[in-house]
């Protein structure tokens, strides 16, 4: 993936990932709020965060929210994969696998 000129995806920030490849992580990861389980497994991320993603809006995707705020504490895609991997989100893993 080459995105705003870095070349390796260990090194692109969560808050970089394409548009498709966040939607379908949120399509995967809304379903029966398995966002929670990835939320849990990630560093940095708190109650107040998880709270702040149960509470979004009925138009709003918890997954969605969850990935802009550990994307803004500088997290990138290698990370948020390890972190799928340690929730066993293997549907989830699959959709980021090319990156």
């Amino acid at each position: 993936m080459d995105v705003v000129g870095v070349s390796s995806s260990s090194d692109v920030y969560v808050y970089l990932l394409p548009f498709t490849v966040r939607k379908q992580l949120a399509a995967i990861l809304d379903i029966d709020n398995a966002w929670e389980l990835l939320a849990f497994v990630m560093p940095d991320i708190g109650n107040a965060d998880i709270r702040a993603c149960r509470n979004a809006g009925s138009f709003e995707s918890p997954t969605e929210n969850l990935l802009a705020i550990w994307g803004s504490k500088g997290n990138n895609v290698t990370q948020l994969y390890n972190c799928l991997g340690r929730a066993k989100l293997v549907r989830a893993m699959k959709a980021m696998r090319h990156l």
